[in-house]
């Protein structure tokens, strides 16, 4: 298994070929999941809070 790593200077076409490749491997129900807690991070205006919502989850 290979572990990434990105920051603001990562290619844009590396973290895409990234997120391409880890989404084959998700089941359908762990995809809808993630899209779930994305969603209900939405209501947070503030990073900070959407931080402390990811870590209380």
């Amino acid at each position: 298994m290979q572990l990434y790593q990105f920051d603001m200077e990562s290619p844009t076409k590396e973290i895409e070929e990234f997120e391409s490749t880890a989404l084959k491997y998700l089941q359908p129900e762990q995809i809808e999941k993630i899209w779930l807690r994305l969603r209900g991070l939405r209501k947070y205006k503030k990073t900070s809070q959407r931080l402390r919502c990811l870590v209380k989850q």
